[in-house]
C-alpha cells in the first residue's frame, strides 16, 4: 500500500501474511518516501505494530511543530540545529538539553522507533503556507529537503492509521 506520492511523500507499506498466521501482530516492510528518496530499510521485515503506534501518536503533534526561526533558515541548518538540539552537547546553550529535548522531540520523525528506520534521521516543521520535510540521507549522509503543502504528513500518517487499525480490527 503506497499512501501519497513518492515524488513528493508517502509512506509505503506491505503487510507479510505469510508470517502473520500464527501471531496477534503483522509483519511486514515500511517506508517513507519524499522527494523520490526512500526513508527505510524496506527489505527488513518488522513488527508492523511498532511503527504505527509511533505514527499515531505523531499526529498528536501535529499543528504544534511551528518555530520560525527554524523555518526561516537553510535545510542543512535547520537540520544541525535540530539535530543539535535534540542529541548534542548543549553546555553552551542558555537552555538546558532537557528544555531543548522538550521543545523540539516533537519535529523528530525518525528515529526511535522500528528497525526500518535505524540510522535515519528526519524532521518535520510546520509553518502556515507549507511543510519543510529535512532528512539525512542514508546512504550519502547528505541533508535533503522537501517543501510540502500544510497538513501533507498529517493527511497522509491519518490515512496510513486508518488503513492498519482497520487491519488490525478485522
Amino acid at each position: 500500500m503506497i499512501l501519497g506520492d513518492k515524488q513528493e511523500f508517502a509512506l509505503e507499506c506491505v503487510v507479510d501474511r505469510r508470517e502473520n498466521e500464527p501471531q496477534n501482530y503483522l509483519f511486514g516492510h515500511i517506508a517513507l518516501w519524499a522527494g523520490e528518496s526512500m526513508i527505510g530499510d524496506f527489505s527488513l521485515t518488522v513488527i508492523l505494530d511498532i511503527p504505527y503506534a509511533y505514527f499515531k501518536d505523531s499526529l498528536t503533534e501535529c499543528g504544534q511543530r511551528k518555530d520560525p526561526f527554524v523555518m526561516g533558515i537553510a535545510a542543512v541548518e535547520a537540520w544541525n540545529f535540530l539535530d543539535s538540539a535534540l542529541y548534542g552537547d548543549n553546555s553552551e546553550s542558555d537552555w538546558s538539553s532537557e528544555q531543548l529535548e522538550e521543545k523540539y522531540r516533537k519535529f523528530c520523525i525518525c528515529p526511535g522507533f522500528s528497525e526500518a528506520f535505524d540510522g535515519e534521521t528526519a524532521f518535520l516543521i510546520e509553518g502556515e503556507q507549507e511543510e519543510r520535510f529535512i532528512w539525512r540521507d542514508f546512504a550519502s549522509q547528505s541533508i535533503k529537503e522537501i517543501r510540502l503543502k500544510p497538513e501533507t504528513y498529517k493527511h497522509i500518517v491519518e490515512s496510513f492509521v486508518t488503513w492498519y487499525s482497520n487491519l488490525i480490527s478485522t
